[in-house]
């Protein structure tokens, strides 16, 4: 008797391994084509014989019900989605509009995304109008003359001329300015000729 020697051992055991996997998967193959064939000829008789054709059925309607409500309802979505755009977008125009025949530089309407993003802006908007009607007002009309009327008195307190004509002028200049100033009566006076 002649030994096997390892390397045919090894050879031997490798095909022997290889042929029956192979054999083994076609068998396999065979068995999930055949099971899928005889699948669908038996789906129906296992269905009724479950007794489950109308629970299926009632779950089919649910099932469809819903697709219909969820495709109706985003389609519906959509349609307010575009609504609010163009309503969101008519005001923005009506807004620049009157942007540029009011003056409104600081004006942030592209801040305004959604409907509550517009009584802040429109409270920005009323305050930066009624400021400036405020600023007209006869009792602030004086805001606009302070820096003015503040460089003539540091003008006329630096001109080098008698204390006595500086101190009449800065006493008017207070008094124009609403500048209440504790100053000499004897200063602020106007000599007589």
């Amino acid at each position: 008797m002649k030994p096997i020697r390892k390397n045919e051992l090894e050879y031997l055991d490798k095909l022997i391994r290889d042929k029956f996997q192979d054999r083994s998967r076609e068998i396999k193959s065979a068995i999930e084509a055949e099971t899928q064939k005889q699948t669908e000829k038996n789906y129906k008789s296992f269905v009724q014989k479950l007794g489950i054709s109308k629970q299926i059925n009632a779950f089919k309607e649910a099932s469809t019900k819903l697709r219909n409500f969820i495709t109706s309802k985003e389609s519906y979505e959509d349609k307010l989605k575009r609504a609010e755009y163009k309503a969101r977008e008519a005001l923005i125009e009506k807004l620049q509009s009157w942007s540029k025949i009011r003056d409104w530089n600081d004006c942030r309407l592209d801040d305004i995304k959604q409907y509550d993003d517009v009584e802040g802006e429109l409270k920005h908007l009323c305050s930066f109008e009624t400021k400036r009607a405020v600023k007209k007002l006869p009792k602030f009309k004086v805001k606009d003359e302070l820096e003015f009327l503040e460089e003539q008195a540091t003008n006329v307190l630096y001109s080098g001329r008698d204390i006595m004509e500086v101190w009449k002028y800065l006493g008017s200049t207070f008094e124009k300015s609403g500048i209440p100033v504790a100053a000499p009566k004897s200063f602020l006076q106007i000599e007589s000729k």
